[in-house]
């Protein structure tokens, strides 16, 4: 699945913007649309949106959704839904609540028509408390859309240096660090312990990279 572009036909064009990529896409460390910022995740997970399935699943419009840290690219993947609530543990600009996602005690239970996480859970300390939040939080039929880093070749990892990513302040002062990259089916399978849950497979058009992204419903 991890193919080069030119080996799978992928194009030169985000898919979350439209932008054609730079001349030097490819060779960053994270490659990421220069426009809208996009980086292989939100491709996947906008390709999985419009042939996969998802956009449909999560029926957006009219609803009111809680986003962990969100970003740029983001605001374009969920432009649909009614309202965005930008949240994060740590107090970061453009927030409109402050909160952890392993305790979001400002949120009544049953109050919230969906939560999306891209890229959260391996940066939280307890996945299994930020999950039963989630839970508690959503309305019955309410939906939780995450993406994770993982290796579909190897089991669940621990990470030993957890401040790679965020660094030794975010981990020390907020616990935001990097802890694990999860194998997928091991991520499903801890996903369908506290919701029913699918993956969606989409593909990278800039890369040809696929990836799954993982919509769980509250029953």
């Amino acid at each position: 699945m991890n193919e080069t572009a030119a080996e799978s036909g992928a194009i030169s064009a985000c898919n979350v913007c439209g932008t054609p990529a730079a001349p030097d896409f490819g060779m960053k460390t994270r490659i990421a649309c220069y426009n809208c910022d996009a980086q292989d995740r939100h491709r996947c997970l906008k390709d999985a949106m419009d042939n996969g399935g998802l956009a449909d699943a999560m029926a957006l419009p009219g609803k009111t959704v809680l986003v962990c840290h969100l970003i740029k690219p983001e605001l374009r993947l969920f432009a649909e839904a009614e309202r965005l609530v930008n949240f994060n543990v740590r107090p970061l600009p453009g927030l409109e609540l402050v909160m952890d996602i392993q305790e979001m005690s400002q949120i009544a239970s049953g109050t919230v028509d969906g939560l999306i996480g891209i890229h959260v859970l391996n940066h939280v300390r307890d996945e299994a408390r930020a999950l039963s939040e989630v839970r508690r939080v959503l309305k019955a039929g309410g939906f939780f859309l995450s993406t994770v880093g993982y290796d579909a070749a190897l089991p669940t990892q621990d990470i030993t240096d957890q401040s790679r990513d965020y660094g030794a302040e975010a981990l020390e002062k907020y616990a935001v660090g990097t802890y694990r990259k999860y194998n997928p089916d091991a991520y499903m399978a801890m996903l369908r312990a506290v919701m029913p849950s699918q993956p969606y497979l989409g593909r990278d058009p800039m890369t040809g990279i696929w990836q799954q992204s993982f919509l769980s419903r509250k029953p």
